[in-house]
Parts: C-alpha cells; sequence; structure tokens
C-alpha cells in the first residue's frame, strides 16, 4: 500500500535499504520505520499511519455510476469497519471497461461522500474499484450502475442507497429548474415534503425514519422522477 502511495519505485525500494541498513542486527519498530520512510521520500506520512497503524479497520465502498453523453459521473461512499466513525482519505484506483479494454483512472478521496466526474467517451460497460488489489484484498466493495432515465430530461444521483442516516440528490443539471420532491412509504403516506429545491444538491436527513423502503418523487417541469428508497 504504501508503495502505492508512493508511486515510484525507485523511493520505495531505496527507502526499503535505508531501512535495513540503519537497523540491520537490532530491532525497530513501525514509527522508525516511519522516519526513514519521510526522511527518504520528503514525504508526510503522518495521516497514512495514523490511519493504518495506530487505526482500526479498513474502508468500506458503495459506489453508484452514471454514465451522461462524455462523462462519467461515479460517486464513491465510504464507511469503516470498525464500530467508530472514521474515514480514509487515500487514493484509489477506478477500472473503467467498455466490454473490451479497461481504462484505468486514479481518484483521491477527501470526505465519506465524494462525486468524481471523469471525461470518458465510450459506453461503458461495468467499473471495477482497486483492480490489481494494490490498496486491500478483502475489503467489501458494491458497485451499482444508475439506469438512465429517458421519460424526462432531468437528471439526478441519489446516493448512497441503500441509506443509514443522510441521503444526497444531486441534480445533473446545470441550470436550476423549478422542482419539489416528496418521500413516502409504501401506504402512499408523505413523510416528507419540499415545496421547491433552490440548488444542485439537496440532503434529506432519513436517520429517524425506520427502517424499510420508501419512494422518492421529484416533480419537475418535465415530468417525475421516481427512485425507490432503502433505509437501513
Amino acid at each position: 500500500m504504501i508503495r502505492f502511495e508512493l508511486d515510484n519505485d525507485s523511493l520505495f525500494f531505496l527507502t526499503l535499504r535505508n531501512f535495513l541498513t540503519r537497523f540491520k542486527f537490532s530491532t525497530a519498530t513501525g514509527m522508525d520505520f516511519k522516519q526513514v520512510l519521510e526522511q527518504t521520500t520528503g514525504k508526510d506520512f503522518t495521516v497514512f499511519f495514523d490511519q493504518w497503524y495506530f487505526g482500526e479497520g479498513y474502508p468500506i465502498y458503495d459506489m453508484q455510476y452514471r454514465h451522461l453523453k462524455d462523462t462519467l459521473y461515479v460517486v464513491s461512499s465510504q464507511k469503516s469497519s470498525a464500530n467508530y466513525d472514521s474515514f480514509f482519505r487515500m487514493k484509489m484506483e477506478l477500472a473503467i471497461s467498455d466490454g473490451n479494454k479497461d481504462t484505468t483512472v486514479v481518484f483521491y478521496q477527501k470526505h465519506a461522500i465524494e462525486q468524481f466526474m471523469i471525461p470518458y467517451k465510450k459506453p461503458v460497460d461495468h467499473i471495477n474499484l482497486d483492480p490489481h488489489k494494490r490498496t486491500f484484498e478483502y475489503a467489501y466493495t458494491s458497485v451499482f450502475s444508475i439506469p438512465d432515465s429517458r421519460n424526462h430530461s432531468a437528471d439526478f444521483m441519489i446516493f448512497p442507497n441503500p441509506v443509514h442516516d443522510r441521503i444526497y440528490i444531486q441534480s445533473m443539471e446545470k441550470t436550476i429548474n423549478p422542482m419539489s420532491l416528496r418521500l413516502c412509504d409504501l401506504t402512499g403516506k408523505i413523510i416528507l415534503n419540499r415545496k421547491s429545491l433552490s440548488s444542485n444538491t439537496e440532503i434529506l436527513d432519513l436517520n429517524i425514519l425506520n427502517p424499510g423502503i420508501y419512494f422518492l418523487i421529484i416533480n419537475t417541469p418535465n415530468g417525475d422522477y421516481k427512485r425507490r428508497i432503502v433505509k437501513l
């Protein structure tokens, strides 16, 4: 993983040689290695060691993507396998497949939920996170394609879904058109109602809702956009 973070094999193997030279025939700690690593590379690995050496757990990813025109929109939601709230700031590889050939891109996630816009003109068959297992071997990852909505011009990304607490609704339109939304339960009862949306991104706090199936309906000038929401 450190080798992937460095992205420089010469520096990585020089670090190993320097570490072995300095501590041969003696004992050393992880912090000793950190010191040699930083002195050799000139980079600060404090965050890395706080996450992977002193911290607990590993990242769990929930990714949703949609391909619109020449752009691949990827929403990455990350949580920790540990019992407490923690976040792993790290770069990751993403392989985009058109069914015949993979294109690998690297992104750096700085927030628990983040959207990435990747220029990509070919059709997207599927995407694969960490295809070369450079970062971790057994972390759980779920990847879902968001189907196209062809019945109206407004396109949305709604994430994460399933959801524990907050859900994000992001319009792909550059301009804000008059829209409203409501959230209903299986009986049709309106649980939440917002008369107007004032920005491209809306956040709904669903923490108080009981686990179950709900329906989100967004009213636009060109018709209604409906999505089933799973509350965990």
